[in-house]
């Protein structure tokens, strides 16, 4: 015969995070095409845009104007021609989120 009530037995739930261990969330892949002077900026998954990203091109030409035309996809018109220009974009960029709480991939290259 079992003995009633049994002790209780404090147990650790596996399915919690330890202390300071956080989910790792992938980030958001970013890909800068440009026409003239409009920079598309498409991203692999939909994204929350708070504020302009930081889209660094170097060599003139000065940020204009901002349309988020899909959650995928931004353009950013400039004030000059792209061609030619190289771009950098930071890697978790403030003004960037994916839905899950992600940030952004770093991009760079040459229009």
């Amino acid at each position: 015969m079992a003995s009633f009530p049994t002790p209780n037995v404090k147990r650790v739930n596996r399915r919690k995070l330890g202390r300071g261990q956080s989910i790792q969330h992938p980030a958001v892949g970013v890909t800068v095409t440009s026409s003239a002077s409009t920079a598309t900026l498409t991203f692999s998954q939909a994204v929350v845009v708070n504020g302009k990203p930081n889209l660094v091109v170097t060599g003139g030409p000065t940020f204009v104007s901002q349309a988020v035309v899909s959650p995928t996809q931004i353009t950013q018109t400039y004030s000059a021609a792209l061609a030619t220009h190289n771009y950098t974009l930071a890697a978790n960029d403030p003004a960037i989120a994916s839905f899950q709480g992600g940030g952004n991939a770093a991009a760079s290259g040459t229009f």
